[in-house]
Order: structure tokens, then C-alpha cells, then sequence
């Protein structure tokens, strides 16, 4: 249940034994002990370079023998591990924790959490709470969507196996699912959330323990002209649909894509390469991907981009919108006019702590972010965080950081489940 700790212990240890560590580490929620025959550190024993044989405890005590089905090669690991080779060994057996607890999981982000807690304490009472209509979807599959590549919007809100996670999805997995419904305020002393519903009204909810996964807001610079129509970001599914409508009535010619970062990036090759539009990227900072990779790095995504038929313009800054008839027509920078049909301003995202600046958690002075440590504790020990709120520790410069990406979403809320369910908040 550590993080990041528990990826660099593994550093330390042959590279079979450090595959095998991450292997199950991050699919299943188990607490690490000393307590194979070999004596090895953290209950590992492994049988060859082909295979892993592993022994640990799971929190309820239950020493567990797991031969994890991975083909090494090098230092790859060639096959990921499956839930379906571990959880049922934690089935038979299990002592429950006695105690119940009310959990109360605000946001929609890192919801890797609720249904390992679950798992790991069948009698809690836990609640997720989300404003939004459709929730638990996957933001970084919106260019993918955009581009027809995956052709349905509730693809991106889907298990592995098709399942569409919906309020009642998570129901019949045990967890209680408000959405629709803003959390205003988080009341430590009392320990509970008031809780608006957008359509019946306000109430006070109480928790043993709360889990903020508030995500984050788009940055939108104050440019004159960004309220003309066929001026959007890609956000959430609502604008995923309107993008890719948009490409497919034929009307956008001429697209200015504002930000290159991530999802600009991505977009701006959805555009060009599936819907064979005129593309441009606008980037204020003098490489695209700043503060992501180095500049020789930057130059070959550029590159990329250039052979999809991408202009890539950095070291500029938009100056205003032009619009005709209220409909967006030019971008203008301090260096060139750009004809555009539909503007997606990518400008990147700030970590959505207001609840938590309000309820007097500790922020990271630069970014805004929640500090949490290597259980993603915060200055609460019975508040957790996870997602793009939160600020992480750098495993190169040792200094928080915020990394906005779903892949450390999903992992964080497992660690986040996994701990918060434990007895004394640290499994």
C-alpha cells in the first residue's frame, strides 16, 4: 500500500524479483511481510526467469502462495499480471475486519479506490459523490474518441470488459453512488461533508474517513474572442461529442489548436490525420511539450506532428479571436493571423483544491496541489487525496510535483483504497 516507496525499494533487488514486486504490487492489495521460508525481504520467493513464484500475507492474515503468470524478458515484463490469477486466492479463508466504517469518496478521479476497498473490507459503508451526470470516464481517451479510433463515447467510461460504469454499476459493486451532487464543505472537527444535491437540496453526510479525488480545471487564458461560438476545449464527454460532430458535418476546414501539451497534441493529429483538417498548434513557450521533455526530445514530436500535416507554431502568444456573425474566423497571434473554423484551447490544467484550501489541508506552495505523503495521506491522516489534485514526490528530484495523467490516477486510488480500508490507515 505504499507509493512511491515500494516501486523504489524494488531498485534494490534482481530484476526477476523487482518484476515480480511490481506484478503484484499494483494488482492486488496486498501488505508486504517477511514471512516466506526464504526469509527474503517482503514474503517473495522466485522460481525462475520465467515465471515468479510469490509468498505474502494479505491484510487479513491469510499467507497466500502466488505463482504470477509473467514471461520476463530482460527487464520487460511481457504479459501483465491479471486480478483473475489473485483475488480468488483471497476468497477462501478471509478473516473480515469487524469494524465498520463510513467512507465517503469525493470526486470523480483515481476511482481505482472504491471497489479495492471493497474488496479488501466487505463491511464498510462507502459513498462516492460526484457532481457530474456521467461519471468515472476516461478524459485521455477524448482524442482517441475525436479521431473515430474508439467509437463510442461510453467506451471511455468502460470496464476492460465492457461493462459501462454507471451510477448503478457501482451500486451493485456495494459502493453508494450520489452524483449529480457538490460537496460545499468538509467540516474536520465534526468529521463530515455537507453535500448539495443539484435537484433535492443539502445534507450533512459523516465519514470515518474521506478520500478527495476532486480532479482538475482547465486553464483558459483571459483572451478576447474565447466566448465565440466554435470555441471549446476537451474536457469532458460533452465535449468530446461536440468536437467530433463538429468534424463530422464537414463544416470545420481550418482548426487553431492552443496549447501543446498532451491532450493539444493528441487532438490536433485526431484533426489532421482522421478528419483531414487543416491543423495548427499555437504554443506560447518556445518547444511544444514544455516542462514534459527536454528541447531534442520536443523536436522530434514536432517532427511528428509536422508529417501528419500538423503547423506547429511555438514561441508565440495569441493575442485575440475574430469572429464573424458571432461564429470564431481568425487567430491572432503576436506573430501571424490563422484562419480557424473551431478553436480548442489546450492550455493545460490546474488541481482543484478549493475544498481542501477551505477545510485548512496543507497545499503545495507553487502548484496549489494537496501534499500527500507515501500512503497519500494528507495533513489529516484521515483525509486521503488522489488523482490530478494531488502533488506527488518526484522520484528524481524528490520534490512534489503534479503529474495530471490517468495512468497515476488509477494507480493512486488503489493505493489510496488499500490504505484507507486498513486498520490504522497505513496497510
Amino acid at each position: 500500500g505504499r507509493m512511491p516507496q515500494g516501486m523504489r525499494s524494488a531498485r534494490a533487488w534482481p530484476p526477476d524479483a523487482a518484476l515480480a514486486l511490481k506484478a503484484f504490487h499494483w494488482a492486488a492489495p496486498l501488505v508486504r511481510k517477511a514471512s516466506s521460508p526464504a526469509g527474503s525481504a517482503g514474503g517473495k520467493r522466485l522460481r525462475n526467469a520465467s515465471g515468479a513464484e510469490v509468498s505474502c500475507r494479505n491484510p487479513y492474515g491469510t499467507d497466500v502462495n502466488l505463482s504470477l503468470p509473467c514471461a520476463f524478458a530482460g527487464k520487460r515484463v511481457c504479459q501483465k499480471p491479471t486480478f483473475l490469477y489473485l483475488y480468488p486466492c483471497f476468497q477462501e479463508g478471509r478473516k473480515y475486519v469487524q469494524k465498520r466504517y463510513r467512507h465517503r469518496w469525493r470526486g470523480p478521479r483515481a476511482q481505482g479506490g472504491p471497489p479495492p476497498w471493497r474488496r479488501l473490507d466487505p463491511t464498510a459503508n462507502v459513498t462516492m459523490i460526484d457532481e457530474n451526470i456521467n461519471i468515472s470516464f476516461g478524459g485521455c481517451g477524448i482524442p482517441y474518441y475525436v479521431s473515430g479510433e474508439i467509437n463510442s463515447l461510453d467506451a471511455l467510461r468502460s470496464t476492460t470488459y465492457g461493462t459501462v460504469r454507471t451510477p448503478e454499476y457501482f451500486e451493485h459493486k456495494g459502493v453508494h453512488t450520489l452524483n449529480q451532487t457538490r460537496v460545499t464543505a468538509i467540516d474536520r472537527a465534526a468529521k463530515t461533508v455537507t453535500a448539495k444535491n443539484l435537484v433535492t437540496g443539502e445534507k450533512a453526510l459523516p465519514y470515518d474517513r474521506l478520500i478527495i479525488a476532486t480532479g482538475s480545471t482547465p486553464k483558459v487564458p483571459p483572451v478576447e474572442g474565447r466566448d465565440l461560438k466554435n470555441v471549446g476545449g476537451a474536457n469532458n464527454l460533452e465535449d468530446a461529442d461536440a468536437l467530433r460532430k463538429a468534424c463530422a458535418s464537414g463544416s470545420v476546414q481550418n482548426a487553431v489548436v492552443i496549447g501543446a501539451g498532451f491532450i493539444g497534441m493528441e487532438i490536433a493529429v485526431a484533426l489532421a490525420d482522421m478528419w483531414d483538417i487543416k491543423t495548427s498548434v499555437v504554443e506560447f513557450m518556445p518547444q511544444a511539450m514544455p516542462g514534459v521533455m527536454s528541447a531534442s526530445l520536443s523536436d522530434m514530436v514536432r517532427h511528428d506532428l509536422e508529417e501528419h500535416n500538423v503547423d506547429v507554431y511555438t514561441g508565440e502568444k495569441v493575442q485575440r479571436l475574430e469572429g464573424e456573425n458571432g461564429v470564431v474566423a481568425r487567430v491572432v497571434t503576436d506573430k501571424r493571423t490563422l484562419d480557424a473554423d473551431l478553436v480548442i484551447f489546450a492550455t493545460g490544467f490546474a488541481p482543484n483544491t478549493a475544498l481542501a484550501r477551505a477545510a485548512g489541508l496543507d497545499l503545495e506552495e507553487r502548484t496549489g496541489a494537496i501534499l500527500v505523503n507515501e500512503y497519500m495521506q494528507t495533513s489529516d491522516p484521515d483525509i486521503y487525496a488522489g488523482g490530478d489534485c494531488v502533488a506527488i514526490p518526484n522520484l528524481i528530484t524528490g520534490k512534489p510535483f503534479v503529474l495530471a495523467l490517468g495512468s497515476l490516477a488509477n494507480r493512486q486510488g488503489r493505493v489510496v483504497g488499500t490504505n484507507a480500508a486498513s486498520d490504522n490507515g497505513k496497510a
